[in-house]
């Protein structure tokens, strides 16, 4: 499972609940907002508020909060295609980037702590 960008809080210290990896990928539409979201090689997890896009199977896109301030997570959950997709995003972004195109920054990219959400 891959992600670009982050959170607000040390999910320690936070009572919010991070779904399992198979509500992402077989029931994303149950949800439950807010939770927060450890991310690997990073101190803060994000705080998912509100789905912006879902694509069933494929990738989910949070608005939520990260290090005190707002930004969007995509999440890429389709088995075996996950890192695929998120290589061909951050290709992407960095076709924006060097085209001189306005883009938002990307804040962080990895995986989820345990790489496969708990």
């Amino acid at each position: 499972m891959n992600v670009e960008t982050g959170s607000t809080k040390n999910m320690d210290s936070n009572p919010l609940n991070t779904p399992s990896w198979k509500q992402f990928y077989r029931k994303p539409d149950t949800l439950q907002l807010p939770f927060s979201l450890p991310l690997a090689n990073c101190d803060e997890a994000f705080t998912c508020e509100k789905i912006l896009r879902l694509l069933p199977k494929k990738r989910i896109v949070f608005n939520g909060t990260w290090k005190g301030q707002e930004a969007v997570l995509k999440l890429f959950i389709q088995p075996g295609r996950a890192a695929i997709h998120f290589e061909r995003e951050k290709a992407g972004i960095q076709a924006l980037m060097e085209s001189g195109t306005p883009t938002p920054q990307l804040l962080h990219h990895g995986h989820t702590q345990r790489e496969r959400i708990p």
